[in-house]
């Protein structure tokens, strides 16, 4: 019975290739019939890491806790436009026992990426986040605001980032994901595409933020016969951006790193692998682990430390889940760039 007892306790707690395997067949099956939903599970991953809770003790990050899974948060952060997409993706988390929400959504970010065109990053990926309480309060946040618009509106995105412990450098390189999908006014207030083809992962969104002319419109264009919010448009028309991506192109620091990435294709990708995993595992880096390297079941002495550990992790999940990990890695460099910025702003 003990043997038993930790032989399950085990199998709940890693994931192992078989699994691995079933659970990619399942999200690339949903993404041949939904090819849609690639750009879409990206986005959920932002909108997910946006949000932070705060408690007395101070700010206790949201991400990676799944809190968009509940419709109440949906509603209450105006993210209704992802409910079928986290409704198919906790159709296949059901069918795979120990892997929790967030661990099915970044999975699914990753290998929509790479079939996008991205980098490799499955292999890369780790499992053990640890969904939020259902019935704890939730107090949001907004992310970065797409409106933010000149060097003070990149600084205020730079802020937000901080916040996430994401460097400068890093905000900039996570921005190039608008590569992938259009922006919909019904959804966002926002319309048209940032680039030729929303399907292919690439760094035509720095290219174009430096080859293009952009004028910003009052939110009537021929792009979209309903009004939309006021953004940029390309001299061509055939491009629109927000003012947030302008506004990467009107700080120095911001417009060296958009150089960078429009200059070289792979150096963008090879960053964004690292980045990209860096915020999956934004404040559950001391939950997750790699999948098993194979199937076979260890000795019986060898399941107790992970029998122990299946038991803690359970009694963390029912019980102290919304006691999320504090995020106090903000980066020093760009934080102290910003106060002396929003410094010199002022001044003049």
């Amino acid at each position: 019975a003990t043997f038993s007892c930790a032989a399950f306790m085990y199998r709940k707690t890693l994931v192992f290739p078989s699994d691995l395997r079933q659970i990619k067949a399942d999200i690339s099956y949903l993404f041949e019939s939904k090819p849609e939903l690639i750009p879409q599970v990206v986005r959920l991953i932002f909108l997910q890491n946006e949000n932070h809770t705060h408690t007395r003790s101070g700010m206790v990050g949201a991400a990676g806790s799944a809190t968009l899974r509940l419709a109440n948060v949906r509603s209450a952060t105006n993210h209704q436009e992802v409910e079928e997409l986290v409704e198919l993706l906790n159709k296949i988390k059901t069918y795979h026992e120990g892997v929790g929400t967030m661990d099915i959504w970044t999975l699914a970010s990753c290998l929509a990426i790479e079939i996008a065109g991205g980098p490799e990053l499955v292999s890369k990926w780790k499992f053990g986040r640890i969904d939020s309480n259902p019935f704890a309060s939730h107090a949001h946040d907004r992310g970065p605001s797409p409106s933010a618009s000149g060097e003070g509106g990149c600084l205020q995105t730079m802020a937000v980032f901080a916040r996430m412990g994401l460097s400068l450098e890093e905000m900039v390189c996570l921005m190039g994901a608008h590569t992938l999908g259009r922006k919909h006014v019904a959804i966002s207030g926002y319309e048209g595409p940032w680039t030729p083809d929303e399907t292919v992962f690439s760094n035509s969104y720095y290219k174009l933020l430096l080859s293009e002319t952009w004028e910003a419109t009052d939110g009537s264009t021929l792009l979209s016969k309903q009004k939309h919010n006021a953004q940029y448009i390309s001299r061509s028309g055939k491009y629109t951006m927000l003012p947030v991506d302008v506004s990467l192109i009107q700080n120095e620091r911001t417009l060296d790193v958009v150089r960078k990435y429009a200059d070289d294709e792979d150096v963008w990708k090879e960053d964004f692998a690292k980045v990209w995993i860096k915020f999956c595992d934004l404040n559950m880096d001391w939950h997750v682990q790699p999948p098993a390297s194979q199937d076979d079941y260890p000795s019986v002495l060898a399941l107790v430390p992970y029998a122990l550990y299946a038991i803690a992790r359970e009694l963390y999940t029912t019980k102290f889940s919304r006691h999320l990990a504090r995020n106090d890695e903000n980066p020093s460099e760009t934080i102290s760039y910003l106060k002396q910025r929003f410094a010199e702003l002022n001044r003049e």
